[in-house]
């Protein structure tokens, strides 16, 4: 029966029949010795698992961001460079045109 065609009442208890069961499911229960051995062996599977992919990850990150040191570091010296010779280049403009 599609649930446009229940009436209120038949709503009401539908949702009440739902809001028990969840509140069931959701229910902490006692875990024996054999549930925490399980749980504690899942999280060391877990947390292997993501050491295994963010290791990798994190060399590589680790690499680009050493690149990336460098290149920033040869950017600073070719720019430096770029200065000295523009400065040597105009100065060599200015005594042209003060000797002229």
């Amino acid at each position: 029966m599609p649930l446009e065609l229940l009436k209120l009442d038949d709503r009401s208890s539908l949702r009440r029949q739902w809001s028990s069961r969840i509140l069931d499911e959701a229910q902490p229960r006692d875990l024996g010795h054999s549930d925490c051995v399980r749980m504690d062996d899942m999280m060391t599977q877990l947390t292997e698992r993501m050491q295994s992919v963010l290791q990798p990850t994190h060399e590589m990150v680790s690499d680009i961001s050493g690149r990336l040191k460098t290149l920033e570091r040869k950017f600073m010296d070719t720019d430096s460079g770029w200065k000295k010779e523009v400065a040597a280049i105009q100065e060599a403009m200015m005594r042209v045109t003060t000797s002229a």
